[in-house]
């Protein structure tokens, strides 16, 4: 479990240091192994107000996270959030979700497209687009990495050949720069799982996690947490305290299994990295 001694961020309670109430529908605390009622919160510097992906960096505890709008690739450090490092990739954009494996950044573009990011000479950035096939066109939001085939995964948010039943999920191999079929999302049956004959259901962020291998999938707009198989079978379905979620929009795990998910401002305050330690006993 990460030491948050130097974090520079506070309990999710209310001035007088109650518990927030929980917002309408069957709100769960608990989700495999971690407590979701009192996140340790992390805000972010106005910069981050439209804050849309993360991504954990281990080797100094720090979130290397983008903007929403703008094509600028942001260094967190966690003690000192203010003081973020900050790198221009990119013209300004629709930029959704950002991913790191070894030393590469991987950018998804809301229409499925890839930037392939690396550090160059003198501190700048060397970045590739992959464009996405016609075949796979519609409105993404999701990239996470599966390093049991070592594919990048996107899932759709809205895509023409999906029906309100199902969501679809592409790959994407990042050595060859090649799209391909997935699998996909059994949408009625995350809806049964929260008692729901049907939903549209709009993911916003996923994530693996690294000591279980299951797929935390995070919905700005139904306020929710899925947690499927690598396969994107449901497993569980949480519907969260929406007064934590006011628009989580990134998922990313630590080494150890802790979970940081972050929230755009949505008008209200800054944006915010939320903060849960793992524990994996049940």
């Amino acid at each position: 479990m990460l030491s948050l001694l130097h974090f520079s961020c506070q309990h999710k309670n209310d001035e007088k240091g109650k518990k927030e109430k929980p917002g309408k529908g069957r709100v769960m605390y608990s989700i495999n192994g971690f407590n979701l009622e009192n996140p340790l919160l992390i805000n972010l510097p106005l910069s981050l107000s439209e804050v849309s992906g993360i991504a954990f960096y281990d080797k100094d505890t720090s979130l290397f996270a983008i903007n929403d709008e703008f094509g600028f690739l942001h260094k967190i450090r966690l003690n000192k959030p203010d003081s973020s490092g900050m790198w221009k990739f990119g013209p300004p954009g629709d930029y959704e979700d950002v991913v790191l494996v070894d030393s590469t950044f991987y950018v998804l573009v809301s229409d499925g497209s890839i930037l392939t990011i690396r550090f160059a000479a003198y501190d700048s950035l060397s970045v590739t687009k992959s464009q996405i096939p016609e075949t796979f066109k519609g409105e993404y939001e999701i990239l996470y990495y599966d390093p049991s085939d070592k594919n990048l995964y996107l899932i759709c948010k809205d895509c023409e050949s999906d029906k309100k039943s199902a969501l679809t999920a592409i790959k994407f191999d990042p050595l060859n720069k090649v799209y391909a079929e997935g699998f996909m999302i059994d949408v009625k049956s995350i809806a049964g799982m929260v008692g729901k004959k049907k939903m549209r259901f709009k993911p916003s962020a996923a994530a693996l996690h690294p000591k279980t291998g299951e797929l935390f999938i995070v919905s700005a707009i139904n306020k929710m947490i899925v947690v499927a198989d690598r396969s994107g079978t449901p497993l569980k379905a949480y519907e969260v305290n929406e007064q934590h979620y006011k628009q989580p929009e990134g998922i990313s795990f630590s080494k150890e299994g802790d979970m940081f998910i972050s929230n755009e401002a949505a008008d209200i305050g800054t944006g915010n990295v939320l903060f849960y330690s793992y524990n994996a006993k049940p």
